[in-house]
């Protein structure tokens, strides 16, 4: 994918890797597998570094804790154009069990979801989340990957099944 709808765009990945599976930054998807400049596959592919210090937490969590040499690569924190916008994506995990796009949230306390309206407790005072479900944030991001990998791709490449989640990493978070 070539955001070139973006100032300062940079090819994010490819749906012509080798034997046509997804590439993002130059890194094939298999575990093990060369890409085409023979560089191996990194098991965490940082594109940029977080702003937020509760997203750098939440990414080492999943760093560390991402099984190495089950065929799970990670990529985070990059961003593609899609539906006219610029969109932010945490976390991408591929692997033997699926193509996961994670929202990554560091709100402390106890949390509360009554559809569109989610809401955390921190210390006794109830605050709405920024930007609504989360989970609605992260199911149309993943929808717009998806048709941007569909308009990107050649007639080897597959698109993959993606499925979005949220993961609420604070330590205290109920």
């Amino acid at each position: 994918i070539v955001d070139s709808e973006l100032p300062g765009a940079k090819t994010l990945g490819r749906p012509d890797g080798p034997r046509g599976e997804l590439t993002i930054a130059g890194l094939a998807w298999d575990q093990g597998q060369s890409n085409r400049v023979g560089q191996r596959v990194l098991h965490w592919n940082e594109i940029s570094e977080s702003e937020f210090e509760h997203e750098r937490e939440g990414l080492a969590w999943v760093r560390d804790n991402l099984p190495e040499n089950q065929g799970f690569v990670a990529c985070s924190n990059f961003t593609f154009a899609g539906a006219g916008v610029s969109n932010e994506v945490d976390l991408l995990i591929a692997g033997p069990t699926g193509v996961f796009l994670v929202e990554l949230k560091g709100h402390p306390g106890r949390l509360q979801a009554d559809g569109a309206r989610w809401r955390f407790n921190d210390h006794g005072r109830w605050r709405s989340m920024k930007g609504g479900n989360p989970r609605h944030l992260a199911n149309t991001k993943t929808k717009r990957l998806l048709e941007r990998l569909r308009n990107a791709g050649s007639k080897r490449g597959k698109v993959p099944y993606m499925v979005p989640l949220v993961f609420f990493h604070h330590d205290s978070v109920d």
